[in-house]
């Protein structure tokens, strides 16, 4: 996964990106950048490389991570509200009671993803996220 950004703000080592969308709306000028931004990210300087705020960062992902991340926030909620359904179904051999243990499976997998991204990944991001380019704001055309 690559993106590309423009730095807005940095703390010692920490860079704040905002993340622009990729697609043909990016290039007119008809809109203002808040609505051309989709994200933003934070990342790392851990190599001090010189990074300054208005520059352009190309920074990238590892895809292994990347399809990790989208398997645990699309498919494993799924696989537990499904598992969670039947269980109550075959305990409780009723439908309400099964549906409604789904939901709650689907919560609990979605609480638990929650706390895994504020304490875990919060912590190893940046040893996922590489930068790969640097552009200053006077290299652009």
């Amino acid at each position: 996964m690559r993106k590309t950004g423009v730095v807005k703000k940095i703390e010692k080592n920490k860079i704040t990106v905002a993340v622009y969308k990729e697609d043909a709306c990016v290039h007119c000028s008809k809109c203002s950048d808040k609505a051309k931004t989709i994200n933003e990210y934070i990342l790392y300087n851990n190599d001090n490389k010189k990074i300054e705020v208005g520059d352009f960062l190309t920074f990238e992902m590892k895809t292994k991570v990347a399809l990790s991340i989208g398997l645990l926030v699309y498919i494993i909620p799924l696989i537990v509200m499904i598992i969670s359904y039947f269980l109550g179904e075959r305990l409780f051999f009723n439908d309400k009671i099964a549906i409604l243990l789904s939901f709650i499976g689907l919560s609990i997998s979605f609480i638990f993803i929650f706390f895994y991204d504020r304490m875990v990944m919060k912590k190893k991001i940046s040893k996922y996220i590489n930068i790969i380019s640097i552009e200053a704001k006077g290299d652009l055309c």
